[in-house]
C-alpha cells in the first residue's frame, strides 16, 4: 500500500508541475542504466537529452524512481529497454502508462542470450520467492553484444527522434570502432578463468572463451560446499583477479582473494564510463 501511495503522490506531483513548465527543444529518451546513457550519447551527441532512471549505485528490484525522473519520462517519446531487466518487467506497465506517445523499445532484439535462474520476491516485498529461468540482462558488457545493442539505438532514435540522421550514422560508426578495438583486446586476453562476487560478466566470459565463477548466485551467497567446490575449481583453472561490484560482501570477496592469492579489482558494468569500465576489465585479464 505505501508503495501505490508513494507512485500517486509521485503523478500528482508530476501533473502539477508540467502546467507550468516549458519543453525543451530536443527530444528526450529514457533509458534504465547510465550504462545505456553513454551509448546513446555517443550516438545522439549532444542531439538528445537522456533521462536515466536508476542511478549507478541502486538495486535494480527495489528501486521507486523519483517524481524528477518520472517527469522526464512523460515528456519521452522512446524508453529504450535492456530488455529483461528486473526493474523494467516490474515497472514497465506503469512507466509506460505515463504517455500515450511514450514508445517502449526493447535493445536486446538478436542479442544471442544467456539464461539464468533468477529469484525475486513479489513487489510488496513478501518473503516468498519465485525462481524461474530469464535471460541475463548484462549482455553489453561484451563487446559483440554491445555492437547489437548499439544498432538497436541507432534504429530507435532514427525513427522515433526528429534529429540529424546522417550525424547519428556517422557518430555510431565511432562508436562501432571502439567496440571492435575492445573485441580485439579481450581475444588476446590470456586468462581463461575469473571469479566476481556476482555474475555480471556471463556474456563476456561465453564471448570469449573464458570461464567465470562466482561467490553468489540468485542474489545469495554460494554455500560452505558450493564455496570450496569454486575456490578448488578457481586454483585449477589458475584464476588470479576477482572481479567485484560496489555494494556487495567484501569481506566474502577478501577471503576468497586471499584463498586464491587473487587480485580484487573493483568493477562497475552499468557505469557511464563504459570504456574505461571495459579496459579495466581486460586490463586484469590480460
Amino acid at each position: 500500500m505505501i508503495k501505490q501511495l508513494l507512485i500517486v503522490i509521485s503523478l500528482c506531483i508530476i501533473l502539477v508541475s508540467c502546467a507550468n513548465d516549458t519543453k525543451s527543444d530536443k527530444p528526450i529518451v529514457t533509458v534504465s542504466l547510465p550504462v545505456q546513457k553513454y551509448f546513446v550519447e555517443s550516438i545522439a551527441d549532444t542531439l538528445i537529452d537522456v533521462n536515466v532512471m536508476i542511478p549507478v549505485t541502486a538495486g535494480h528490484s527495489t528501486y521507486t524512481p523519483l517524481p524528477s525522473q518520472l517527469k522526464a519520462l512523460s515528456r519521452s517519446g522512446v524508453y529504450l529497454a535492456i530488455g529483461s531487466l528486473d526493474f523494467e518487467v516490474a515497472w514497465k506497465d506503469r512507466l509506460a502508462s505515463m504517455s500515450s506517445d511514450l514508445k517502449w523499445v526493447r535493445t536486446d532484439e538478436s542479442v544471442e542470450p544467456c539464461y539464468g535462474i533468477h529469484s525475486h520476491g513479489d513487489e510488496d516485498g513478501d518473503d516468498e520467492h519465485e525462481s524461474h529461468m530469464t535471460m541475463d540482462p548484462h549482455y553489453w558488457v561484451s563487446p559483440r553484444q554491445a555492437k547489437v545493442m548499439a544498432g538497436n539505438m541507432l534504429k530507435s532514435l532514427l525513427v522515433h527522434c526528429d534529429v540529424d540522421s546522417a550525424l547519428l550514422k556517422s557518430k555510431v560508426e565511432i562508436l562501432l570502432a571502439k567496440l571492435d578495438d575492445l573485441d580485439a583486446k579481450l581475444k588476446e586476453c590470456t586468462a581463461k578463468a575469473f571469479m566476481i562476487y556476482h555474475p555480471a560478466l556471463t556474456y563476456l566470459a561465453r564471448d570469449y572463451g573464458m570461464t567465470q565463477l562466482t561467490i553468489e548466485q540468485e542474489g545469495k551467497s554460494i554455500s560452505p560446499r558450493e564455496y570450496a567446490e569454486q575456490i578448488e575449481k578457481a586454483k585449477e583453472l589458475g584464476v588470479k583477479v576477482l572481479f567485484c561490484q560496489k555494494g556487495y560482501d567484501t569481506e566474502r570477496v577478501k577471503g576468497a582473494a586471499n584463498d586464491l592469492g587473487a587480485e580484487i579489482v573493483e568493477i562497475q558494468p552499468e557505469s557511464s564510463d563504459y570504456i574505461g569500465q571495459m579496459t579495466a576489465i581486460i586490463n586484469a585479464l590480460k
